[in-house]
């Protein structure tokens, strides 16, 4: 399976279009957003729950005002 990342950079060279990754990002996610309404695809549908902070029992904070 192909990454983001290679898709893009393929769609660069093929297209030709060279610091416009802004511009590629968005044609891409528009893309895969009118595939995805062709058919109720059961996979986009599912629910995940990942943590994205591992827990802690102690340490230490510091914070400065206004940073």
């Amino acid at each position: 399976m192909a990454r983001f990342t290679d898709l893009r950079s393929d769609l660069e060279n093929i297209c030709n279009v060279k610091d416009q990754r802004s511009l590629v990002n968005r044609v891409m996610n528009r893309t895969l957003d009118r595939i995805a309404g062709f058919q109720p695809w059961s996979f986009y549908l599912d629910e995940f729950f990942f943590p994205t902070v591992d827990d802690y029992t102690t340490g230490t904070v510091t914070a400065t005002n206004g940073s």
